[in-house]
């Protein structure tokens, strides 16, 4: 009996089995020797893979863009793999992508792998040199590799590769970061996501904030920066999961002067207009897709709380005025503000041009071995100190657990 799991929401699965009371499939046969020729769905699969009948009966398909994740997990950390499952599959499923067979989305397929001796070693260290990167990226490594051999089944040429620990930094700060197996130095696009689930980090043991944490990581494997054609955080014109603060979930206006924080995840759907920090019209607000205004999703600023002395989070309408510094009024003409916080962390002038982009437009399906050796896209390295903090998002939990208030209602 394997011991690998496919864990579907969607068509039927053969080659059933018993594993702890879950129905499981997996696709049979090492494909890895098919040439890599048409993909008719532009997946990164060839079709020649995807006809296979074992791949098929697992709900792989030619016409609909798949995608496949196998996770090991270190013993004590593992997720609840059937929600995991489930919350993942319905965010890749509302995608706004083509498919040949006429439906939008991607099919996320979660594939658990081997259990691990527990090891409460910090790979990464303090993560401050490239000697511990290094140690921690050939421990994954070696880890992937040895997955991909012991079970032929599992292909590389097409699966990402998720190895769950218990920590990878000493302060444990560090939830996730995306590598890539044929280039140390890439990582977006990527073929590989480590994730680190200390239970001694407040509320991290929760699924919906893990499933938040890997599409994150999944969303670099695809070749998604954080702020979309570039690394700065916290825009407020830019609503996607690959922000450092909606990694948790999108947040919801559930009344005039509160907005709660929702298991929802999503890329970016659409590009909106740039806000130059320069020349701010706060009257004009921040615009936003109107399908995600109509399902009442607001947007997150910070502001200094009532004592003048610490950021707080606050929420805002799109489409409407937005009070971007944070004074109590809506001022006339155009303002210079560094709306998301950020000193001089381009490297440039303080105050720069906010870009989006819509992220299912620019998903690079080919990172790293995905698509067969040769194929892969080129790659550039995931920076670390952009990644899902631990500690800092509790603070950012403990913020929003109660709800975000409109800034100018605050006082």
């Amino acid at each position: 009996m394997s011991k690998y799991r496919l864990l579907g929401v969607f068509g039927a699965l053969s080659a059933l089995l018993a594993f702890g009371g879950v129905a499981i499939a997996r696709p049979i046969g090492n494909p890895a020797a098919i040439s890599i020729a048409a993909d008719t769905d532009g997946d990164g699969i060839s079709d020649a893979i995807e006809k296979k009948g074992p791949y098929k009966a697992a709900g792989g398909n030619f016409k609909h863009k798949d995608l496949w994740v196998e996770c090991d997990y270190m013993k004590g950390r593992q997720l609840n793999w059937n929600k995991m499952q489930s919350d993942m599959a319905k965010s890749y499923a509302r995608g706004p992508v083509t498919n040949p067979d006429g439906k939008k989305g991607i099919k996320f397929h979660l594939v658990v792998g081997e259990q691990l001796k527990l090891d409460k070693t910090a790979w990464a260290g303090n993560l401050e040199t490239n000697a511990e990167f290094e140690n921690l990226y050939n421990k994954v490594m070696q880890r992937r590799q040895l997955s991909f051999v012991n079970d032929p089944d599992i292909d590389s040429s097409y699966f990402h590769y998720c190895l769950v620990v218990h920590t990878m930094t000493t302060n444990g700060g560090l939830l996730g970061i995306s590598m890539d197996s044929t280039n140390i130095n890439g990582g977006i696009p990527g073929d590989t996501v480590a994730l680190a689930f200390n239970p001694a980090i407040p509320d991290n043991d929760k699924t919906w904030r893990r499933a938040g944490t890997m599409m994150h990581e999944l969303g670099h494997n695809l070749g998604l920066k954080h702020g979309g054609f570039d690394h700065v955080n916290n825009k407020l014109n830019y609503l996607s999961i690959m922000d450092y603060l909606l990694t948790d979930g999108f947040f919801k206006k559930v009344s005039d002067t509160r907005a709660e924080q929702q298991e929802y995840w999503d890329y970016s759907i659409s590009k909106q207009k740039d806000l130059n920090e320069k020349k701010l019209n706060e009257n004009n607000g921040v615009d936003a897709a109107p399908s995600l205004v109509a399902k009442g999703f607001v947007g997150i600023q910070r502001c200094p709380d009532s004592t003048g002395q610490f950021l707080q989070l606050f929420f805002f309408e799109y489409n409407k005025p937005v009070n971007f510094n944070c004074n109590d009024k809506f001022d006339a003409g155009t303002i210079k503000f560094n709306i998301n916080w950020d000193g001089n962390s381009t490297g440039g002038d303080l105050y720069s041009v906010h870009k989006s982009e819509n992220n299912w437009a620019n998903i690079v399906f080919d990172g790293g071995a995905i698509a067969g050796a040769g194929a892969s896209a080129p790659s550039e390295k995931a920076p670390w100190e952009g990644e899902p903090d631990g500690l800092k998002l509790n603070e950012l939990r403990k913020q929003s657990a109660g709800g975000l208030r409109r800034f100018d209602a605050h006082r």
